[in-house]
């Protein structure tokens, strides 16, 4: 199991690691939490419907999965943050997937972003399967943009209208990044 322990800018242990099965009701609350705490994410609160027995599913899959990663973050023995990464299922897209991040709103500004990014960065470039990173971030989201450009992510293009809070719509950046793995190569013939 993949298991990292940091520090936070205020010197308290972080533990990064792979969400067990057992996780799913304190992960359903945390994602509830969140949900409350930003306009950023793609659901409100109120909006993670999923019941504890199909949250266990979803990571007992994730789990099983060559091109799928999902990381959380404990901080004094509560969820601060998560990290996902969803692999593409058919044999053309396995390859690639797309990153989802978040951090509770009483751990801004501790690096647990940055810290979620190493892990899943480093995973990705350790895999045999994934080559491609690729997220959508909202385009006024400044702090995670920076985040994503520090980390090595590259702006791709600029989606309308990808999501609408309080009547008003808002753009989401296209960002991505190449692994650095080699391709496989094709067969000319």
């Amino acid at each position: 199991m993949l298991e990292r322990i940091e520090a936070t800018r205020d010197g308290r242990r972080l533990v990064i690691r792979e969400v067990l099965p057992e996780d799913a009701e304190a992960l359903i609350d945390a994602v509830n939490v969140f949900a409350g705490e930003t306009d950023f994410l793609s659901f409100g609160a109120g909006e993670f419907w999923l019941t504890v027995e199909e949250e266990r599913r979803l990571i007992e899959r994730y789990r099983d999965s060559d091109n799928d990663l999902f990381l959380l973050a404990w901080i004094d023995d509560v969820i601060a943050g998560t990290a996902l990464f969803m692999g593409g299922k058919r044999a053309r897209i396995r390859h690639r997937g797309d990153i989802g991040l978040t951090v509770a709103k009483p751990f801004w500004s501790q690096g647990l972003g940055s810290h979620l990014l190493d892990v899943l960065i480093d995973w990705a470039r350790r895999s045999s399967v994934v080559t491609r990173l690729d997220l959508q971030v909202r385009t006024d989201n400044t702090r995670a943009l920076r985040l994503y450009q520090r980390k090595g992510f590259v702006l791709e293009g600029t989606l309308s209208d990808q999501v609408l809070v309080d009547g008003r719509y808002f753009d989401h950046h296209c960002m991505g990044m190449n692994t650095g793995a080699e391709s496989p190569s094709a067969d000319p013939s």
